[in-house]
């Protein structure tokens, strides 16, 4: 799982705490929530944009543009801060060239977000079953965790690039590196590691596995798309480097924050079409199959 998902819980109890300890309103506690979250995605990612509009996105259901000031102010500084003491150096660092061949590639951009949005689903639906399952086994539920550990353990034996600690698999799938077959057994590998993880009550976040998914998917397209017509694309990488955007777009139900994280933590912007293509088809596809998104949902819906 990843390591993103508590920095954002801490980010948003700090904004908590301040709003609780000085009794502000409900809308200003609120908006300290926001941009708590906001400053914690910010200065994880060192993109200052990208953690505004997921806050606006999803934490205020599109529709509280009037925090929109003080949530952006609060990622600033967080970037401000975190490049000071660290430096200023892009998420994830990806070597090569990505583009389009042609406008006509785009409709291959449109059955990438189809696909990533059902790959969404099957992601979103498999945490949840196994979170809803794990509970019928007659154990204390403290071992609930162990029994999750055990499951990641065999899958990380014969694939242990699921464990992608310093997030140089994601790198190695977007630039290439593995072929079809392999890329595949990470796909399916990657998901089900993280819901057993996620589902057996284990701590962690779904944006990088998430991220890791989509660049998978974005690779097997890409590679069957290069046997079928090679002269049609622009190249497999560009796929995978899409797909990580349409993943998040798709199951956080948040096409602007898939568009833009992927274009601040890649520092690269020639890829603008495909990437608002893919995540706004990935976006829908997934809605129009679940209506839900990995944040809000019911173990009723199991």
């Amino acid at each position: 799982a990843g390591r993103q998902g508590p920095i954002v819980h801490l980010g948003g109890a700090i904004g908590s705490t301040i709003g609780y300890k000085f009794n502000f309103s409900k809308r200003k506690l609120r908006i300290l929530i926001g941009c708590g979250v906001a400053g914690a995605i910010a200065g994880v990612f060192n993109a200052p944009i990208a953690p505004s509009v997921f806050v606006l996105e999803i934490l205020m259901n599109k529709d509280h543009l009037e925090f929109f000031a003080p949530i952006v102010i609060s990622s600033i500084v967080s970037v401000i801060t975190t490049r000071s003491l660290i430096g200023n150096k892009a998420f994830f660092v990806i070597q090569g060239d990505f583009g389009l061949i042609g406008y006509k590639e785009l409709l291959f951009y449109v059955l990438l977000g189809i696909v990533v949005g059902i790959i969404a689903v099957f992601y979103m639906k498999l945490i949840y079953y196994i979170k809803k399952n794990i509970t019928r086994i007659r154990i204390s539920p403290v071992f609930y965790p162990v029994i999750g550990a055990i499951g990641v353990a065999f899958i990380g034996y014969f694939l242990p690039d699921i464990f992608d600690i310093e997030y140089g698999t994601i790198k190695k799938i977007v630039e290439g590196n593995f072929e079809l077959r392999l890329l595949t057994l990470l796909l399916l590998g990657k998901v089900f590691a993280t819901a057993f993880t996620i589902g057996s009550g284990g701590v962690g976040g779904v944006f990088v596995p998430g991220i890791y998914i989509g660049a998978a998917c974005g690779g097997i397209l890409g590679n069957v798309l290069n046997d079928i017509a090679p002269t049609s694309i622009f190249n497999i990488n560009t796929y995978s480097l899409v797909g990580m955007g349409a993943m998040i777009a798709a199951f956080a139900n948040a096409p602007l924050t898939g568009t833009i994280i992927l274009l601040e933590l890649t520092d690269n912007y020639t890829l603008i079409l495909p990437i608002l293509l893919s995540c706004a088809v990935s976006s829908v596809t997934t809605q129009l199959i679940y209506q839900k998104t990995i944040y809000n949902m019911d173990f009723e819906d199991m």
